[in-house]
């Protein structure tokens, strides 16, 4: 008879040690999950904020270039206007193009 109760003793013994293991387990990968999460996150904002650092920096790029084709086309314009002079005829301006507004007339 004792030798049964230390064996059902010993078994409930190995099975709240067993339960104590698979809690400890769970906690510890959860305290993991939550830590990946928040490196997750972190790398997550700093991505949006990269794509938003870019999407200014390419704005600015075509900005940019917008200017410098207005630019090149009013020179075009005036070149066309001097080369048109010196020849002795009367000046003929070039239409409008969408870069800019009409040259003067």
């Amino acid at each position: 008879a004792l030798l049964l109760e230390y064996n059902q003793k010993k078994a409930q013994e190995d099975l709240a040690y067993q339960h104590y293991q698979f809690q400890k387990r769970q906690y510890e990968t959860q305290l993991q999950y939550n830590d990946e999460m928040k490196d997750l996150q972190a790398q997550q904002q700093a991505a949006s904020q990269q794509v938003a650092q870019q999407k200014v920096a390419i704005a600015q790029q075509a900005v940019t270039a917008t200017q410098q084709a207005q630019a090149t086309a009013q020179q075009a314009v005036q070149a066309q206007m001097v080369a048109r002079a010196s020849v002795g005829g009367t000046p003929v301006l070039a239409a409008a193009n969408s870069y800019g507004p009409a040259p003067p007339t």
